[in-house]
């Protein structure tokens, strides 16, 4: 019957009592087994021969009458320990961080254990809610390391990389938080554990795209998903697949399309009472009417946007409010669309949100330039450059040079050439040739 034992098991009791006695794995190695065989035994590594198994626990003095009493005391040690760590996890995505990492650093893990990469992964996503940054990558790296080492049919590799990239994206670090994402679809096992990891990725590959401006790249890969819509448990994912397609239509020019998925979407989000997607939602149908010149239709969607419950949402508002502003603007109510600006401005800078603040200090640049305030205009352009070039957003710096060039255009042949200089620089660095028309035109 022992022969029947799983690898796994009995190698978490070998690991266990070898632990207990003190003894290291070439205190166990002889002529007949060398200590990374034993290793492999402790770690379950399934083509291993269960004979060697049962050496190791003949060499412990471990009788075959002592190994159900030895598995079943592991298991439950183990299966405790497993409650735990869902239960910390649990705890770290309600908000519970400080507590969780008390937790966890109290609980007898080792890093040999096939719990370990399960451990540093909630270790570190404990770190991203308290935006630790240098403290999150190394738990997250470490969970990574172990867990393509020893498990991974758990995902936990990708949910790490996933991590990653929130990091970077919280941190406006773009093209980092997309290769992070790029590296956690790489590493989904699709037989594996936590199955809902695969849209997740999916759904911030996209909205990295987005921010980017690769509208082509994240149209075609909302339209590889959508026939899998059904399969996503979580309406927020959901919701968001809508909104980029949503978005995304409107930046191609296709606003029949994009009234239809941004409406379709919006009733989903109206009966989930999903606030922070009535907010985007809302804001895409905003800045489509707009386009179409039906300025009440779309200040309708922008004030049903701001009339959403606060909580949870106002990050996204900055959106809203950079439409409205445009459209005051359109409507020739300079003033109203300056504040309009600032408030998004201020937004922006509250949610540490540096692609929309650029954005807003384009267009209140743009504002000021229309009502012949150009030095006013010229600072505001100048922020947004040096904004665009920290974070390495090339297409939003090459909208700040234009701009800077057309103030000085007659006024000062020498300023003029230097940012002509330089756009021509950016030039060649931008793979997509695409216009670099703001995110609401």
């Amino acid at each position: 019957m022992l022969q029947t034992v799983d690898i796994y098991d009995l190698g978490r009791v070998i690991r266990k009592v070898r632990k207990e006695r003190g003894l290291r794995l070439e205190d166990l190695a002889d002529g007949n087994i060398s200590p990374a065989t034993i290793s492999n035994i402790e770690r379950g590594v399934p083509h291993v021969r269960s004979d060697r198994a049962f050496y190791v626990l003949e060499k412990l003095g471990i009788s075959s009458d002592q190994v159900p009493e030895l598995l079943s005391g592991e298991q439950h040690w183990y299966q405790s320990l497993e409650r735990q760590l869902k239960l910390a996890e649990v705890q770290c995505e309600i908000g519970n961080s400080e507590a969780v990492l008390k937790e966890l650093r109290d609980l007898s893990i080792g890093d040999d254990s096939p719990l370990a990469p399960q451990l540093f992964y909630i270790r570190g996503k404990c770190w991203v809610s308290q935006k630790k940054w240098k403290r999150a990558e190394q738990s997250l790296h470490k969970a990574i390391h172990l867990a393509d080492q020893t498990s991974p049919e758990t995902n936990i590799e990708a949910a790490a990389y996933l991590e990653l990239g929130v990091a970077r994206y919280q941190q406006n670090d773009l093209v980092r938080a997309l290769q992070w994402t790029d590296s956690g679809i790489s590493a989904f096992q699709a037989e594996g554990d936590r199955p809902y990891l695969w849209y997740i990725l999916q759904k911030n590959r996209g909205l990295f795209l987005e921010r980017l401006g690769r509208v082509g790249e994240c149209l075609k890969l909302v339209q590889d998903i959508w026939p899998k819509l059904k399969y996503i448990d979580n309406t927020a994912d959901v919701l968001a697949f809508y909104w980029l397609r949503a978005e995304m239509c409107y930046r191609m020019k296709m606003a029949t399309d994009a009234i239809h998925y941004a409406s379709e979407g919006l009733d989903i989000a109206r009966r989930s009472l999903h606030y922070r997607s009535i907010v985007t939602l809302c804001t895409v149908l905003g800045n489509i009417y707009m386009k179409e010149k039906e300025f009440h239709i779309a200040e309708r969607y922008y004030q049903t946007a701001l009339n959403c419950p606060q909580v949870g949402v106002s990050k996204s508002l900055t959106k809203t409010l950079i439409g409205l502003g445009v459209l005051y603007s359109r409507q020739g109510d300079h003033g109203q669309a300056l504040d309009t600006f600032d408030q998004a401005i201020q937004n922006a800078r509250e949610h540490n949100d540096a692609p929309r603040l650029v954005n807003a200090l384009l267009l209140k640049g743009d504002l000021y330039g229309k009502v012949n305030k150009d030095q006013e205009a010229i600072r505001v352009y100048e922020e947004a450059l040096h904004l665009a070039r920290d974070y390495g957003y090339k297409k939003p710096e090459h909208r700040a040079l234009y701009c800077l060039a057309e103030m000085w255009k007659n006024k000062d042949e020498e300023e003029f050439f230097r940012y002509i200089r330089n756009m021509y620089e950016i030039q060649k660095d931008i793979q997509d040739k695409e216009d670099f028309l703001d995110e609401v035109e």
